[in-house]
């Protein structure tokens, strides 16, 4: 067992001095029913999440009892297996890339050259494969590294990035302009993979990528403990140039004007106008160590009910990959995964109980996927190797942790602008006695979306969303709820701290999983298709989804 770190004591101290642990109301045959939810989802999270499967990395030993647990699971319902050869899985061919000590990087100028090392200096932020480059390469500014026509916008139209290493700012143009960059709202275009795409296109052989100068030194020991771990990636796609991120007190090393760049942006300068070559060159050697090996995801049908409707499919889908062993945290480095995703497929398994015992009318395809934390891997596998017709597939519910706090009054659909989803999950919610909110009231509405497969199902054009409980709770104020959530990410996400030991409010995560489960029979009975609006940024995508 894990010993109570500070970091953890911290965590809960902030909950009990918010006085939400209260003691289990006295038990009524609903209170029963929930009891019994309760204990289900208990069990789940609690193997799970257990530190005998060592964090769930995808490709490991933990993560195989994961998915035959997943598996036995499915069979004791009565859902039957998904694919052809009866079995419940679906083996994802994978390809993992991760840097070995031996990788280099120098910075030459005119009068020195200077080592940047792994981890301290710089971190690697995609998989590509075994790369040398033995004489310096020129470096070129290309601000934001952004090429966007719909907004007259081009960093590259003044320079020439072939046969250069590309040196970009992180982020995208802000702007209190709704119609250009969405405002305030973060764009496709902020994404390292969107500016290595461009950068690649033009001839680039690597990308630099400047991280925010106001970074603090406790962000870049959270992001190196993102980064440690292996990269991994479908081996039919093509490898990309190596994209790096600079240290912010490094990139001063890259061109001497930096600070004064930063300056005429912040004075509302263009980084367009601003796009340069550097007097700098870099030699690299990306010496990748690689491995083949076969992920699986756990996927079982329910029969639909009705005649007709039974032909179609809801996707009932959640994660049960995590992170593995990695960098220690206050001497823990199993990275349990217990919310993320833990809590999500123990819910997803409750709700396939339920919709077992009595099936919609539409039919409901349980989809645990592998590699989700790898870049939506799993469920970017199964859109290109479906095991139902993708036309005949209607939307996708995405669970992705659970209310973690207090019981709650409102629920947030994330991606329900984009989609009917939204309107049924507001007729739902209010049907239920609780409020819809809108997803904009989160925020970075964008960030949210991407970050979970029900991004990778809503660019193979299937309207999808990810249901999370609202920021008014019954005991928690606004505030409140949001202080929590805010010291839950920045403190427990994505380390080791996310295990058995932290605070869980088992009514809350109940009142979840009862609202998903009503929700998903609402969805797979409701005898009108989900539909993505046509002024939303998925319609052109659609296509690919109803056409046989």
């Amino acid at each position: 067992m894990k010993k109570l770190n500070l970091h953890i004591f911290q965590w809960f101290s902030l909950i009990l001095l918010l006085g939400i642990m209260r003691p289990l109301q006295s038990e009524t045959p609903a209170r029963l029913q929930q009891q019994q939810l309760i204990t289900g989802l208990q069990a789940s999270v609690a193997f799970l999440g257990s530190d005998a499967l060592q964090g769930r990395a995808v490709g490991s030993e933990g993560e195989l009892r994961a998915a035959q647990y997943l598996a036995e699971q499915l069979q004791k319902m009565g859902v039957r297996p998904a694919n052809s050869n009866e079995s419940y899985f679906q083996e994802v061919p994978l390809l993992g890339l991760q840097p070995s000590p031996r990788t280099e990087l120098h910075i030459h100028t005119d009068n020195y050259t200077l080592t940047f090392h792994l981890g301290e200096d710089y971190l690697i932020a995609n998989a590509f494969g075994e790369t040398y480059l033995p004489n310096p390469v020129p470096l070129v500014f290309a601000g934001y590294g952004i090429v966007a026509p719909e907004y007259g916008y081009d960093d590259y139209r003044n320079i020439s990035a072939a046969g250069k290493i590309v040196v970009v700012l992180a982020g995208e143009p802000q702007s209190d302009d709704p119609d250009y960059f969405e405002g305030n709202r973060r764009t496709v275009y902020s994404e390292i993979q969107a500016k290595q795409r461009i950068a690649l296109s033009r001839g680039a052989f690597a990308t630099l990528i400047l991280s925010d100068p106001r970074l603090s030194e406790e962000a870049w020991r959270q992001m190196t403990r993102d980064y440690y771990f292996e990269d991994v990636k479908l081996p039919y796609t093509p490898n990309s140039h190596p994209t790096l991120i600079i240290h912010p007190t490094r990139a001063n090393f890259l061109f001497a004007g930096l600070e004064e760049l930063a300056g005429q942006i912040a004075a509302g300068h263009s980084p367009e106008d601003l796009a340069q070559d550097l007097a700098v060159g870099m030699t690299f050697r990306g010496d990748i160590r690689e491995r083949t090996f076969l992920g699986k995801n756990v996927v079982g049908i329910i029969p639909g009910s009705d005649p007709e409707l039974s032909n179609e499919y809801l996707i009932l889908s959640a994660h049960y990959d995590h992170l593995g062993i990695g960098l220690p945290v206050a001497g823990d480095s199993i990275y349990n995964g217990v919310f993320d995703n833990a809590a999500g497929v123990g819910a997803t398994l409750e709700i396939a109980r339920s919709l077992a015992a009595d099936p919609p009318a539409r039919s409901v395809l349980v989809l645990f996927t592998t590699a989700e934390e790898k870049g939506l891997l799993g469920s970017l596998y199964y859109l290109d190797n479906p095991l139902v017709p993708l036309q005949n597939t209607v939307a996708d519910i995405n669970i992705d942790g659970l209310s973690m706090f207090d019981r709650f009054r409102e629920v947030i659909g994330i991606g329900s602008h984009f989609s009917t989803l939204g309107d049924f999950l507001e007729t739902y919610a209010r049907e239920s006695g609780l409020s819809a909110a809108s997803p904009e009231f989160l925020g970075d509405v964008y960030a949210g979306f991407v970050a979970s497969d029900q991004f990778a199902f809503a660019q193979a054009g299937i309207p999808s969303i990810l249901v999370n409980e609202g920021h008014a709770h019954e005991n928690l104020s606004g505030e409140e709820g949001v202080m929590l959530l805010g010291a839950w990410q920045q403190g427990v996400y994505h380390s080791p701290a996310d295990d058995l030991q932290q605070f869980i409010n088992w009514e809350a995560a109940a009142q979840h999983v009862a609202f998903l489960e009503g929700f998903t029979r609402y969805v797979a009975d409701n005898p009108l298709r989900p539909a993505w609006h046509l002024d939303g940024p998925y319609a052109q995508f659609s296509l690919q989804s109803t056409t046989p």
